[in-house]
């Protein structure tokens, strides 16, 4: 027989029964045959260990061998007394087979019957030795070694102990030991025990209702063909920092949606369900943040960086235990999770279904399009829900932690990528349709459940699950009863939903039960209602309590509400399950214990999506209790935290660690334009949170980005942007730092556009001032030039002082406009570019003029002489010359340096209205590009103080809408904004508050008309240093409290405090970093710090093409 084939058999014999060859660990019993009897087996069957090589098979061959400790058997060689012969095995004697066994000398009967004890083990030994000293000649008996008593006694021993252990790991896999079949008391098999193979348990995927989706009705058709159900996703409304009249007037309009909606019928009443869990899955955010990357900006290193930080940073805040512990506002821990709502509308139908000729589909779709109406009244949003979005819910929910490609979390986020691709292909023309069908419950389950019904659990992947029941409330339901935020006693403000243990689902379902049977029924308990004792008074009471509340519209239906719960193990579970007792009795809810639950398995499926069948015997009797519309409007998940508009162009928090979203550049989200105004007081977190909005629009937008500062805040996040392969022009406005700035290069547009040009009239005063004050929807597309230069000139002659600024008369106005005039004419006719000393000569030209009062030729000499400052040393290299033409850069950071001290009001202003002329004129030469640009100012206060500043950027500003540029600015200091700004302030749509004391919010309606509830809303911003900031996102469209808990890597990039500067430069100088370098160290170090794992950013070797 080939070596292979006599390979395999050893193998099948080593896989089986162990092996007691000298060297090798393995027990059990063993056959020999010779070499030539080998050959008359048959084939080793192919399930059995195929593929084990005998090396194989000595080292590894099955799992329960894997941990085998065995002590090498020693083949005793001494022989004594009483020698016999070894005959051949009986079925396989031939004279072949003998041949070897003739040659075996004789040993101790002793030792034979030892070895037929270790199962033929030591007799193979003793085959081998003496078949290798037959090969080398030598006589096998004179050879052998001889063992003491001793030896052998020890050998029995360990022999005896590593049976013992091997058989025990048999037992405990269940296995039985080797031999077990030669037992002759075991009965053979059965006809029973045959038929036994064919038994089917139960099946849980038969008590489910779903059979099909229908693309077309997006419904899902339940389990008796004819009944349909519809799914939706709800937002909720927004509860934080809400005054009670605002809730009240929301929960009024959430019960009339709720008790208008629904035709009551007598027979298959209408169903409605809500559901409400935590989940930490972003896998649905970040394919739609994915998706919301704008095409400039797709696949770009910058973007990829920034996707595979967020996901990581995502995943990190959402870590069980959560982030931190809240204990400002919350005191309870914070974790990044999305509270999903779910609401499923349903009707079981009987009959043909036919409901005044309308067929179940119909008649859904009507009821449904007047409840989520309703709904939208009380200012919830609703999302149908299509079979991906269904099969994502119930996927996660009775598979809570497949372990088919691993245990990590990476691994589990995996499997559901595969098991629920939105994106599959179609199947091939004329491929026909699987033969087992397509049933939607049966493709739910990738492990089989199970129960325990004494125990009263379910089992999903091993991990137990029961349901409680609400046994009745002790009191009424306050509005957002569950999932509201409200106060809690103390200091505490949160919501009863965030104290629930983690994976808690609740459910209420309501029966749109017909009011004239509850009356009956009302009417029915009156009358059994008889006596004087307290049971019957009390009864009485109530039955009158509600006869009063239907007459006055509000119906009373039929519901429950339930919470299910889960574990990792039944020890997890049983500690949840008091937990979430402990947190319904706190809230005035009284739970049906575990213990006291009837049939809680068949309770666990009743109240599944769309699993209560109103039809059933008893159901509404047994199950259900009555419930008045407005406690369950109370009591509904819809109440919430705001989550935005969805747009993720701008990702931060709510207080419940869900994505608050929204997006100033979208036209969903905007109703005016996309400017906007960030609040901070010192302290609050401003850089932070000016640094993570600029970064979420590079990697979303790629806009061309202006930022204007005082203090290198953005320096580190212009290094890491160049290091990702955007280009970064840096300037700084210092003498002799070679840059210039042309304050009057546009009024050559006077002369040479007239027709693009609002007013050239020198005298028009009034009318500058009129487009001045005029909303930007309601202006015309030009610009006011003669305007604009004219607040230039003013602010060199004034210097902006007040005290100047009150000499300047009408007068004078009108002499700088006709002068403006003059230069921009000259200037035209020489082909240049208007410069200061332009404006400044033709003044003192006017002065020279003698047809003018000596009065007024002395005022022009003195305002020309005011304008030569600004045409001499310093300030006219700045200000005189025809300007430095920018390089195109996608980010361009420009440092006001000296100009940002004090003494320097004149020449700052008069160098941030070049700096926006510049930006206006790439604006409008880039407009059809569809590239939006914005221009940050941060430290606006220090811009804002000059009164004539506030007018010049209304002026400039006003059209960038119509040039996809954005004006934002960023100020810490509100008292430094002059009255004047007010109307540059209300022309910016979007304001961002962060935490502002409550004179700060006073001072705001100076210039913005804050409601009552904005007020309130502003002033429950809270922050916890080395934690998160809060603020309020205020605009035409949302009004939202946000919590900022940006990623590590962020808070190093914007600290600015001196300690952190050192902190930077320590870790320079220890690490020979640079200061980028040092930043990410830093950024590290915080991660460890939040319990986060640190993530290594990879640089590209070579930058990305510039798409300036």
């Amino acid at each position: 027989m080939p070596d292979q084939q006599g390979g395999n058999a050893a193998a099948w014999r080593q896989h089986h029964d162990g092996c007691l060859e000298p060297g090798h660990h393995g027990l059990g019993r063993q056959r020999h045959w010779s070499a030539t009897a080998r050959c008359s087996r048959r084939a080793t069957p192919p399930d059995r260990c195929a593929g084990h090589s005998a090396a194989a098979g000595q080292r590894r061959v099955h799992a329960h061998g894997s941990e085998r400790d065995l002590q090498p058997v020693q083949a005793p060689a001494q022989s004594g007394p009483g020698h016999v012969r070894i005959p051949s095995p009986g079925g396989l004697r031939s004279r072949a087979s003998t041949g070897v066994y003739d040659r075996i000398s004789a040993v101790s009967t002793r030792a034979i019957r030892d070895a037929r004890r270790a199962g033929g083990g030591l007799l193979m030994g003793l085959l081998k030795r003496l078949t290798k000293r037959r090969d080398r000649g030598t006589d096998t008996v004179v050879d052998t070694p001889v063992e003491t008593i001793a030896d052998q006694l020890r050998d029995e021993a360990l022999f005896a102990q590593a049976r013992e252990r091997y058989l025990a790991r048999l037992a405990a896999e269940g296995i039985p030991e080797p031999g077990a079949w030669l037992d002759p008391k075991r009965k053979p098999a059965t006809v029973d025990d045959i038929a036994a193979l064919y038994a089917v348990n139960p099946s849980f995927v038969d008590m489910l209702p779903w059979t099909e989706y229908l693309p077309q009705e997006q419904a899902m058709l339940l389990e008796d063909g004819k009944s349909l159900a519809a799914f939706y996703e709800l937002t909720p409304i927004g509860t934080e920092g809400r005054d009670p009249e605002w809730l009240r007037k929301a929960r009024d309009a959430l019960e009339n949606a709720l008790q208008d909606s629904f035709d009551e019928l007598d027979e298959s009443p209408w169903v409605v369900q809500f559901y409400a869990k935590d989940e930490t899955s972003w896998a649905d955010y970040l394919e739609t943040l994915h998706d919301y990357v704008q095409p400039r900006a797709q696949g770009t290193a910058f973007t990829e960086m920034y996707l595979q930080q967020f996901k990581h940073h995502l995943e990190a805040i959402s870590k069980p235990g959560g982030l931190f512990e809240d204990t400002k506002v919350s005191q309870l821990p914070w974790r990044g999770q999305q509270r999903r709502v779910r609401m499923v509308v349903y009707r079981r139908c009987t009959g043909d279904g036919l409901v005044r000729g309308q067929t179940p589909s119909m008649y859904l779709k009507n009821i449904c399009e007047r409840l989520t109406g309703g709904l939208a009244n009380a200012g919830i949003k609703t999302r149908r829900m299509d079979r991906h979005d269904i099969r994502h819910w119930l996927l996660h929910w009775f598979n809570p932690h497949p372990e088919h490609l691993g245990s990590k979390r990476q691994d589990i986020d995996r499997f559901f990528e595969i098991v629920n691709n939105r994106t599959v292909e179609p199947p091939e023309e004329g491929t026909l349709p699987l033969a087992s069908g397509d049933d939607f419950s049966q493709c739910l389950f990738y492990s089989e459940p199970q129960s325990d019904a004494k125990k009263g659990l379910w089992y999903f992947d091993s991990r137990p699950h029961r349901v409680i029941v609400l046994d009745r409330l002790r009191d009424a339901p306050k509005t957002g009863h569950l999932t509201g935020e409200n106060r809690k006693g103390g200091d505490a403000l949160h919501a009863l939903f965030d104290k629930l243990p983690e994976d808690t689902v609740l459910n209420i379902t309501l029966v749109i039960t017909p009011q004239d049977v509850l009356e009956a029924h009302l009417e029915k308990l009156a009358r059994k209602s008889v006596g004087d004792n307290q049971a019957s008074a009390l009864t009485r009471e109530a039955v009158d309590e509600a006869r009063k509340l239907i007459g006055r519209k509000h119906k009373l239906y039929r519901g429950n509400v339930v919470f299910y719960l889960t574990g990792k193990d039944e020890q997890q579970l049983e500690s949840r399950s008091m937990e979430l007792a402990n947190a319904m009795l706190s809230a005035g809810m009284e739970p049906v214990y575990p213990r006291d639950e009837v049939a809680p398995l068949s309770s666990y499926l009743r109240w599944l999506p769309a699993g209560f069948d109103v039809n059933k015997k008893h159901a509404l009797d047994w199950y259900t209790q009555m419930m008045l519309a407005q406690h369950v409007a109370n009591l509904s998940p819809v109440w919430g935290r705001a989550s935005g508009t969805g747009n993720p162009g701008i990702t931060l928090f709510n207080r419940g660690g869900a994505p608050l979203t929204f997006d100033p550049f979208n036209k969903l989200d905007r109703q005016m334009n996309a400017h906007l105004l960030l609040f901070g007081p010192t302290g609050s977190g401003k850089s932070a949170t000016a640094n993570n909005l600029l970064m979420q629009l590079i990697a979303i937008y790629r806009p061309r980005l202006f930022i204007i500062e005082a203090g290198n805040s953005f320096g580190l996040l212009g290094d890491f942007a160049q290091k990702l392969g955007l280009t970064v022009n840096r300037l700084k406005l210092a003498p002799g730092s070679g840059v210039s700035l042309a304050p009057f290069t546009d009024a050559i547009r006077l002369v040479s556009t007239p027709d693009k040009v609002t007013i050239l009239d020198a005298d028009d005063i009034e009318g500058s001032d009129e487009h001045l004050q005029t909303m930007p929807e309601q202006g015309e597309e030009e610009r006011d030039v003669l305007g604009e230069m004219e607040i230039v000139a003013r602010l060199m002659i004034t210097g902006g002082e007040e005290r100047e600024e009150a000499r300047l008369t009408r007068a004078d106005r009108s002499a700088i406009r006709h002068c403006i005039l003059t230069a921009a004419r000259t200037c035209f006719d020489a082909e240049r570019a208007v410069k200061t000393e332009d404006v400044r000569d033709a003044l003192s030209d006017a002065g020279k003029d003698t047809t003018l009062p000596e009065k007024r030729r002395e005022r022009m000499f003195e305002m020309a002489e005011a304008m030569d400052m600004f045409c001499m040393g310093a300030d006219g290299e700045m200000f005189n010359r025809e300007g430095t033409p920018w390089p195109e850069a996608d980010i361009t950071i420009l440092d006001l340096a000296t100009y940002a001290r004090e003494g320097y009001n004149a020449q700052l202003s008069v160098a941030y209205i070049s700096l926006i002329n510049t930006v206006n004129n790439i604006a409008e030469r880039d407009q059809f590009k569809g590239r939006p640009i914005v221009n940050f100012t941060d430290e606006g206060h220090i811009i804002t103080k000059n009164p004539l500043l506030s007018p010049y950027v209304i002026k400039i500003t006003k059209m960038w809408r119509k040039l996809g540029a954005w004006f934002w600015l960023a100020t810490q200091n509100i008292d430094d904004l002059p009255s004047a700004a007010a109307p540059m302030l209300n022309m910016i749509e979007w304001w961002i508050c962060l935490n502002m004391p409550p004179d700060e919010v006073e001072k705001i309606t100076t210039f913005r008309k804050l409601t009552p509830a904005q007020k309130s809303l502003m002033l429950s911003a809270r922050k916890e240093s080395g934690k998160y900031t809060e603020g309020v996102v205020l605009s035409k469209s949302m009004e939202v409290l946000f919590r900022a808990v940006p990623p590590s890597l962020l808070l190093a990039l914007a600290m600015t405090e001196p300690e952190e500067k050192k902190q930077r430069y320590d870790l320079m100088q220890s690490l020979g970093v640079d200061e980028l370098g040092a930043a990410m160290a830093i950024a590290h170090d915080l991660d460890r710090i939040r319990g986060i794992e640190p993530t290594t950013i990879t640089f590209p070797a070579s930058p990305l093409e510039n798409l300036a």
